[in-house]
This record gives C-alpha cells, sequence and structure tokens, in this order.
C-alpha cells in the first residue's frame, strides 16, 4: 500500500516517457534537499601505503636483485689516456721544417748560381774587356778592412792589418790587397809617417782618406774589427784549416801553435796572421793574411745557411762598421756560387828602406794604380 504523496501513472505506454514523481522533503529552511549519490554504492579506494621517510645517510630499500650464480662479469678496463704532446712541440716541430726547407731552398739557389758565372774577363777578346769589366764593376762593393791592435788602456791604439777587398758577384770573387802599415804615406794635417799612424791621429776617418789618397777610389765601406771580433768571425764558420809551416811561439802575445796542417780556431788563426817574428816582417804577415783569407773564404763557400746567418750576426756584434745585418747576408746572397778559387790576392811592389834610422815601405804609385785596377775590376783597364 502507497502513500497518498507518491502517484504511479500506470496506463503509459512504453513508448512514452516515464515519469516518476518522488516526493520532495524539504529542509528546515524551506529549499528543497536534493540526496547525494549513495554510500554504498560508489567503489573502495585501495588503501595507500606511505613509504617510510629516507633518513640522511641512508638509502631506500628496494627489491632484492639476486645475481645469478657463476663467475663475476669483467670488468671493462678502463680507456687509456692518449699522450699529450708538451706545450711547444708542435711549434718546434714547425720551426725544424721551416729551417730544412730554407736549407734546402739556399742549397738549390747556391747550385744555380754557381752555374750562372759568366765567362772571366780575360778569356773574351781583347776589344770587349774593357767595356765589359766596367759594366760588371757596377755592381761591386769595396771595403777597407782595418784590424785594431787593442792596446792596453790610456795607450793610443794603431790599425794593426789594413786590407782593401773587392767583392764582385757577377765574377763571383774576392779580390784583396794588404796594404803595408810602414807605408811612408802623407797623413792630411801630419806630414809624412807611417801609414798606420792615420788611425792613431784621427781614427777610422782620417785612415779611409789617407788611404783614398794612396791607392784612388773610395772604399764603398769601413770594416773595423779587433781581436775579439775576428775570434768570433773564425769561430761562426767553424774554424780554418791552414798549414802551419813552422812553430810559432810568442807567450806574451797569446801565440803557441805548432807546426802542421791543422784546423784553427778563432784564437789561433788570430795568433797565425800576427806571427812576426820569421825574418820577413810585413811581407811574411803578408803572406800569411793572404792564406788565412783563401782558407776563410773556402769554409764560407763551404758553410750551411744557419752558419752564414751565423757569420752575418757576429759581422754586426763583433766589428764596428756602416753595414746593416740585412746588407751583410744581401752580400752572402750575392756572392753564393763561389767556386775554391774564389780569393784572389794581389800584392804591391814593396821598397823597403831605412831613413833615420826608422823602417819604411816605399811604394811605387804607377804599380799602386795598376794593383787597384787588378783587384777591383780584374784586369789592368789602363794598358788595354
Amino acid at each position: 500500500m502507497r502513500s497518498s504523496d507518491e502517484t504511479i501513472r500506470l496506463d503509459h505506454h512504453p513508448a512514452v516517457d516515464d515519469t516518476r514523481r518522488l516526493p520532495r522533503h524539504r529542509s528546515q529552511g524551506g529549499r528543497p534537499h536534493r540526496p547525494g549519490p549513495d554510500p554504498r554504492q560508489q567503489p573502495a579506494r585501495p588503501a595507500q601505503t606511505r613509504r617510510p621517510a629516507v633518513q640522511r645517510g641512508e638509502y631506500p630499500q628496494g627489491p632484492v636483485r639476486h645475481r645469478p650464480a657463476g663467475p663475476p662479469p669483467a670488468q671493462t678496463p678502463p680507456p687509456k689516456k692518449r699522450r699529450q704532446a708538451p706545450p711547444g712541440c708542435g711549434c718546434l716541430v714547425t720551426l725544424l721544417v721551416i729551417c730544412l726547407a730554407l736549407a734546402a731552398a739556399f742549397a738549390a739557389f747556391w747550385f744555380f748560381s754557381a752555374r750562372q758565372v759568366p765567362a772571366p774577363i780575360d778569356s773574351l777578346p781583347a776589344g770587349e774587356q774593357r767595356a765589359e769589366a766596367i759594366q760588371r764593376a757596377g755592381k761591386n762593393t769595396s771595403f777597407l778592412l782595418v784590424g785594431d791592435d787593442e792596446r792596453t788602456e790610456g795607450e793610443q791604439a794603431r790599425s794593426d792589418t789594413m786590407l782593401y777587398m773587392v767583392m764582385r758577384p757577377v765574377d763571383k770573387k774576392i779580390s784583396l790587397v794588404s796594404l803595408p802599415r810602414d807605408s811612408l804615406v802623407t797623413i792630411p794635417g801630419h806630414g809624412e809617417d807611417k801609414l798606420n799612424a792615420a788611425f792613431a791621429y784621427g781614427g777610422m776617418d782620417l785612415l779611409l782618406q789617407t788611404v783614398t789618397d794612396l791607392i784612388g777610389p773610395k772604399a764603398d765601406h769601413t770594416v773595423l774589427v779587433n781581436f775579439t771580433g775576428f775570434e768570433k768571425m773564425v769561430n761562426a764558420v767553424g774554424g780554418v784549416t791552414i798549414d802551419v809551416p813552422q812553430k810559432m811561439y810568442k807567450p806574451e802575445e797569446g801565440i803557441d801553435l805548432e807546426a802542421g796542417r791543422q784546423k784553427l780556431n778563432g784564437h789561433d788563426a788570430l795568433a797565425f796572421v800576427r806571427w812576426r817574428d820569421d825574418g820577413l816582417g810585413d811581407i811574411g804577415r803578408m803572406d800569411r793574411q793572404k792564406e788565412f783569407m783563401a782558407a776563410f773564404a773556402k769554409e764560407c763557400r763551404l758553410m750551411w745557411p744557419w752558419q752564414a746567418i751565423r757569420l752575418a750576426w757576429a759581422l754586426h756584434q763583433a766589428v764596428d762598421t756602416d753595414l746593416s745585418v740585412l746588407d751583410s747576408l744581401k752580400l752572402v746572397v750575392d756572392m753564393a756560387g763561389m767556386g775554391p778559387d774564389a780569393v784572389q790576392v794581389d800584392h804591391f811592389d814593396l821598397n823597403p828602406q831605412y831613413i833615420n834610422n826608422v823602417s819604411y815601405v816605399l811604394l811605387d804609385p804607377a804599380d799602386v794604380r795598376r794593383t787597384i785596377e787588378r783587384v777591383y775590376y780584374g784586369i789592368e783597364i789602363s794598358s788595354i
């Protein structure tokens, strides 16, 4: 039996929407109460379990993984560290390659230059020699080489050795003549005296002027070499090979050489050219200077490129000259291709005499002119 508040329509056709009216319960406030979902019809939620908090210094516990029985797996060795080259090694290798390339280029240039030497002047027809000699001389470079005797402090220095040298790059020749230091000359402002006195009176400038008055042409450059500079130049090329004719011993001047063919360093080479106790005086000294220059030129012809650079640097540091390092290197390059007979040493006709009990060397002006022509041009152009 149903209450009167509930009405059910039974005569409703199934195709028509069925309406079911349920009683509305009102709350105390007068608003109708809408019933919520039945808690008994909601699915139950699984209970959530909290993971225990991990304390500092502990590790969370997880499922235990059992390792299969058997030998332990092989450990993979750590990769080997590649050995690194020390800092700067790449730069050194590059520098070495550059030096080798320069050495090869210099050797090729030297070989090529040696094959480009023209025919000697004296082998040309007589009618062409003068003009050809003057044309080739346009590239010559002349020097006044002076060796300082390095006297003690307070004592006036004098030129110990004087050479007039000409470098002839077209002919690949180096010609030189020794100027006797005891030559009787007229020194401007001082009258007649020995040639080496000009250096004591006015230094290189006065000596150059005196030499120019004596030989005619003025040297393009001057080079003052002291004993230390001479030794450095010889050591820069690795020494010189000379056949010492006799035992040379003079301890007060540091000279002590045994007779025989030997390799002389800078100190011993200086002792060889300064030796005077053979009874020939300046004549004997000039002969030894000639032998030394030939040996020195041979070493220069056979030296490696780095030796040429070292020689140019030694010339710049050890001598007093108006040549720069680049000028010195240019001269070395210009003379590339020199043969074994590149050095030609000439000499004056000497006439030793005593005047007022003083030993002098008298020079013939005509012989001086012809000698200087041979040194500068390679021939006597005045006789053609």
